[in-house]
């Protein structure tokens, strides 16, 4: 069935929906990201290596979109007479919470490359 053009079709549509719930199903009160990864797990398609690679996309996007701005956001500086007296952010905050953001959305993205390339090369 594969081998037909609609087999194809509804081949890309289960990856292409896999991956999408597993990288924003998270949003959705993680059932989306667990009907993804039911989905990943479900399928001969992907190598076992792949497949624990696709469970850790939603970690790395809940790092990226919540965890990492706490950092920023949660510092607190006390200013006497229109200077900075005392801070509680730490000094590299300026520069490491958006190379941290950065780095990990650049590695959720490769991950959603990785899978949707993957199943296309054996097929």
């Amino acid at each position: 069935m594969e081998g037909t053009r609609d087999g194809k079709v509804r081949a890309l549509l289960y990856d292409v929906t896999t991956v999408l719930l597993l990288t924003f199903g998270g949003v959705l009160f993680v059932v989306g990201w667990l009907v993804g990864a039911y989905l990943l797990l479900a399928s001969r398609r992907w190598r076992p290596w792949e497949k624990a690679l696709g469970l850790l996309v939603w970690p790395l996007g809940v790092l990226w979109v919540y965890v990492v701005p706490l950092v920023l956001f949660n510092c607190e500086t006390v200013v006497v007479d229109g200077t900075p007296f005392r801070t509680t952010c730490p000094a590299h905050a300026e520069w490491l919470t958006p190379t941290v953001m950065g780095a990990a959305f650049a590695i959720e993205v490769l991950v959603m490359i990785v899978l949707l390339l993957r199943p296309r090369r054996r097929g």
